[in-house]
């Protein structure tokens, strides 16, 4: 499945643990291309793969704002970006993806913004140089966590985003105040772009993909085409394998999938070494498991 793709994405030594977990599950899910991994500093030495290949960079720029060129500096069929905190979890959705860029560029489509929104009249006047009115503004806001597309029919679309990311943002080396109007820094400018009917373009609509903000605010339509989500994005901070400590919530889907998907035996890490014991237990709800049976036992004490 998709053999003639490759899959890009990046991390530094900090998201090792999440790149691990994002190759397993595409390997785990039947994806048959190749993978290649931009590694920008602090570095890390990847792990010898098969269909795997790891770049090292020396960019002072955001790892966010990397994927642009990574992907525009190693020509391909067809090109898909991950971001490293994102493991797929369906063949179903390889294979729609599969499908999909027979057609058009895929992107998530992460919530709504009304097409009459002063921000979209902001980027038009951004991207075009005029606060134009009469345009029928798309409402879609797109995640930039994961796009795909082909080639020849939509590599204008990435050198377009490249661009217009050098000229909107005053900086980046960051992702924070780096533009009045573009506060999710490179998002934004995509989405300024994608707001225009320049583009085909195919979206793709929770709860078809999840994600760990938003969920219970959703505007979507709550039924999707697959049982489960086709991939999961850990959109908030700190990423599961950075927990300093166990978190006082209940472990969410993205969780135990990046803890089910990193014991795989693709790209190996010592879990122990990730993670703490105490954070495994939390995953594995035997925190809570403990905790259910000491309150039974108090419970039974007063009655």
């Amino acid at each position: 499945m998709l053999k003639d793709a490759v899959v890009f994405t990046l991390a530094n030594n900090v998201y090792e643990a999440g790149v691990a977990a994002l190759i397993n599950s595409l390997f785990h899910n039947g994806f048959e291309g190749k993978i290649k991994v931009g590694i920008p500093p602090p570095h890390f030495q990847g792990q010898p793969l098969e269909n795997v290949e790891y770049i090292y960079l020396d960019s002072k720029s955001h790892p966010i704002n990397l994927k642009t060129g990574l992907i525009l500096e190693n020509p391909c069929t067809n090109f898909i970006y991950f971001d490293s905190d994102i493991v797929v979890n369906t063949s179903e959705f390889l294979e729609e993806l599969e499908s999909l860029l027979c057609h058009s560029s895929v992107f998530p489509i992460e919530a709504i913004i009304p097409k009459e929104d002063f921000r979209r009249l902001r980027w038009n006047q951004q991207i075009n140089g005029n606060m134009d009115f009469s345009k029928n503004y798309s409402s879609s806001y797109y995640n930039a966590g994961f796009f795909a597309g082909n080639w020849e029919r939509d590599i204008s679309l990435i050198k377009d985003w490249k661009n217009k990311m050098q000229e909107c943002l005053t900086s980046l080396e960051s992702v924070e105040g780096v533009g009045k109007y573009f506060k999710l820094s490179d998002q934004d400018v995509l989405n300024a772009l994608l707001q225009d009917d320049k583009y085909n373009i195919a979206g793709i609509s929770r709860p078809d993909w999840w994600a760990n903000m938003g969920e219970e605010q959703s505007p979507f339509l709550f039924i999707g085409l697959w049982n489960e989500a086709g991939f999961y994005h850990h959109t908030a901070q700190p990423k599961t394998w950075l927990h300093k400590s166990v978190p006082l919530r209940p472990p969410n889907a993205y969780d135990m999938l990046w803890y089910k998907y990193l014991k795989m035996d693709y790209y190996k890490m010592n879990i122990k070494k990730v993670i703490s014991s105490k954070m495994i237990d939390w995953i594995e709800h035997k925190k809570y498991t403990r905790c259910n049976r000491i309150v039974k036992k108090i419970i039974k004490k007063i009655i």
